[in-house]
């Protein structure tokens, strides 16, 4: 469907697309930035965008940036965005992972240290069972949960991420 042949709505919706990619392309850094293969002119405007702290300046410039964005494919640009976002993405699956290890060790004890043993054979059980054990007789107390946290991520992280999470 050529340009013309959209509703009013429809050029609003892509239009309003436009703009929000072009103010994520706005938030990343310059490093970042270099790595898209982008017009000089949304570059400049991209740029001259980052300078801008005044409200009105700025959304005028995001406007100018969404213009710009309109007249080129933004696919490329999107799929760019998600493999820059998905280090973050399985970092935060890693942490979650950790969290369930240790509420799951600090709920049921014994069986999931069993557990733990059997899906990291490496692991120093003896200090990850002091920490829990630290963890149980102060409850109100967060350094042996900070402690049991960073054992158990230091564990998955030497494990090279291959670790699955526990449900």
């Amino acid at each position: 469907m050529s340009r013309d042949e959209r509703s009013k709505s429809q050029r609003k919706r892509d239009a309003l697309a436009a703009k929000k990619l072009g103010e994520e392309l706005i938030a990343l850094k310059a490093d970042k930035l270099a790595l898209f293969e982008l017009p000089d002119t949304l570059i400049d405007a991209i740029e001259a965008a980052r300078g801008m702290h005044q409200y009105g300046a700025l959304r005028r410039q995001k406007q100018l940036v969404g213009k710009l964005m309109r007249d080129i494919d933004p696919q490329p640009i999107v799929e760019k965005l998600e493999r820059l976002r998905e280090p973050g993405r399985r970092a935060t699956v890693q942490l979650h992972a950790v969290e369930s290890w240790r509420d799951r060790l600090l709920a049921e004890g014994d069986p999931v240290l069993a557990e733990l043993k059997d899906q990291f054979p490496d692991a120093n059980l003896d200090a990850i069972a002091e920490l829990v054990s630290d963890a149980r007789r102060n409850p109100g107390d967060k350094k042996p949960k900070r402690a049991l946290f960073r054992q158990i991520n230091e564990l998955m992280q030497t494990a090279n991420h291959d670790a699955k999470p526990v449900e």
